[in-house]
C-alpha cells in the first residue's frame, strides 16, 4: 500500500540524489515490479528452463507441477519491452479460463542464446522445445505484430501440437517492394530498423504515436527517457526493485559504491534485435508467400493500424490463411498496440 510514509522515504531518497525524482527515483522499475505482481495474482510464476546447451529460455506459466486441466495457450509478443509489459491487459481476464505460457522471446527479455541463428523460425523452435520441456503437449498460440511470425511457424511445422492461432496486427503477407515503401515515407525514416528499434527518445515518441490508440504527449520527457538510459539509485530503493545490481561510479575524487537497475526495454540487446528483424523469413520477397495453415485461424487487426493497414489483414483472410478463418477487427482498439 503506498502510504504517507512511503511518501516520505521517496522525497528523501530524491533530497540525498540531488533534490530532482528524475535524477534519482525511475518509474520503469517501480512499474515492472507491479505488472510483475499484476502476474503472480493471476496464478503465474516467473521461470527460466535450459532448453539445450546453447538457449535459455524465461517464461511467466503456471507454477511447476500444477495440473488445472485449463486449456492451454501460448502469448508471443511483438517487438518493444518485454512479455509482462505487451500482455499486462490480457493476463487476468484469460488466467481464469487458460493455463498461459507467455516466454520472453530470445532477445526481447531475459531470453538468451549463444546460436548464431536469428530468424523466426529459430524463434518458433526454441518455444515449442520450451513446452517440450515443460511438458506441455497441446496448445494454442496467440501472436501479437512479430510474435504472429513465430506462432505462424510454429502451427506450420508442428500442426499436432498447435491446435488453433491467432494472428493480431501482423501482415505475414507483408511484400518487400510494395509495402516496405511505403511505410517509410508514412514515418519518414530511412529503414525499418529505424522505426521498430528506436534509439531516441523522440523516435520511441514517433513509434508510440503510430502504434498505440492512446495519446501520449502528456507523458513527461524523463518517463520516456527512463526506457534508454540505466537508472543509479540509493541503497534505500532495493526495498522497491528486486533487480538491482552493485556498481563501482567515479564521482568527484573518489569511486563510490551505487546501486543500478537495468531498464531491459531499448536500450539492450540492440544488435541482435536488428539481426532479428532483417531475418525475419515470411513476406520479404515474392518466393516467400504465406501458405494455408491446417488449424482454424482467428485474424485480429485494429481498424486504425498506421503501421500495418486493415486492407492487409483482408488480403490475409483471401490467402485462406487456415482452416474456416475468421476475421475480426476492433474500433476500439483502433491502434497497432496489443492493448
Amino acid at each position: 500500500m503506498y502510504t504517507l510514509e512511503t511518501n516520505n522515504i521517496i522525497f528523501s531518497i530524491c533530497l540525498s540524489c540531488g533534490g530532482t525524482m528524475a535524477s534519482c527515483l525511475s518509474l520503469i522499475p517501480l512499474y515492472r515490479g507491479y505488472l510483475r505482481r499484476r502476474f503472480k495474482l493471476s496464478g503465474l510464476s516467473f521461470q527460466n528452463v535450459q532448453i539445450d546447451p546453447e538457449t535459455e529460455i524465461y517464461f511467466w506459466g503456471p507454477p511447476p507441477g500444477l495440473l488445472t486441466g485449463k486449456p492451454s495457450v501460448v502469448l508471443l509478443q511483438g517487438f518493444g519491452p518485454d512479455s509482462t509489459w505487451q500482455w499486462q491487459n490480457q493476463v487476468p481476464f484469460l488466467a481464469p479460463h487458460f493455463d498461459l505460457y507467455i516466454p520472453h522471446l530470445l532477445f526481447l527479455g531475459e531470453s538468451k542464446t549463444t546460436s548464431q541463428d536469428r530468424r523466426d523460425v529459430f524463434q518458433a523452435a526454441c518455444v515449442v522445445k520450451l513446452l517440450e520441456k515443460i511438458r506441455v503437449e497441446k496448445y494454442s498460440v496467440v501472436g501479437h505484430s512479430y510474435g504472429s511470425f513465430v506462432a505462424y511457424h510454429m502451427a506450420r511445422l508442428w500442426p499436432e501440437r498447435v491446435e488453433k492461432v491467432t494472428i493480431a496486427s501482423c501482415a505475414l503477407n507483408f511484400l518487400l517492394n510494395q509495402d516496405y515503401l511505403d511505410l517509410l515515407e508514412l514515418t519518414g525514416t530511412e529503414t525499418i530498423c529505424d522505426l521498430v528499434l528506436p534509439s531516441t527518445p523522440q523516435k520511441l515518441k514517433l513509434l508510440m504515436a503510430i502504434t498505440m490508440k492512446k495519446q501520449l504527449s502528456r507523458i513527461p520527457n524523463f518517463i520516456i527517457k527512463d526506457a534508454f538510459y540505466v537508472s543509479f539509485v540509493s541503497p534505500p530503493l532495493i526495498l522497491f526493485h528486486k533487480r538491482i545490481y552493485v556498481k563501482y561510479a567515479y564521482y568527484g575524487n573518489e569511486f563510490s559504491k551505487c546501486w543500478y537497475i537495468s531498464q531491459d526495454i531499448f536500450a539492450n540487446d540492440i544488435e541482435e534485435r536488428r539481426e532479428l528483424l532483417n531475418c525475419i523469413t515470411l513476406g520479404q520477397e515474392e518466393s516467400s508467400r504465406v501458405s494455408p495453415l491446417l488449424q482454424e485461424v482467428l485474424i485480429l487487426w485494429g481498424q486504425n493500424d498506421e503501421l500495418f493497414r486493415l486492407e492487409k489483414a483482408f488480403q490475409l483472410k483471401e490467402y485462406d490463411i487456415g482452416k474456416r478463418g475468421s476475421l475480426g477487427s476492433n474500433k476500439e482498439r483502433g491502434a497497432h498496440d496489443s492493448s
